[in-house]
């Protein structure tokens, strides 16, 4: 898992990127912590069903932790992933 040139995170095989996170710093956000909306959760058809979005949304979640800010999903599939588990909840705004 590489990070992009801007705010994401990508899965690349073979030379080729087939999952990437999308995701930005919450302006908006008042709180000292701070916050990151993911925006976008893309994978390859091909890749579909072999875990590399959830691995993306961790990935995200490790950053989020590492830089104490909570974590707010625009991105559906990125929002079921972190509403649905426990594990999740301490960075979930």
């Amino acid at each position: 898992m590489v990070p992009g040139c801007s705010n994401d995170f990508y899965i690349a095989i073979g030379g080729n990127i087939v999952a990437q996170i999308e995701f930005v710093a919450d302006e908006q956000e008042v709180s000292e912590q701070g916050s990151i909306i993911i925006n976008h959760t893309l994978v390859a058809n091909s890749y579909r069903g072999k875990g590399l979005g959830k691995a993306l949304v961790n990935r995200v979640v490790l950053h989020a932790r590492n830089e104490n800010k909570y974590i707010k999903p625009v991105c559906p599939f990125a929002k079921m992933m972190l509403e649905n588990k426990k594990e999740y909840q301490d960075v979930l705004m």
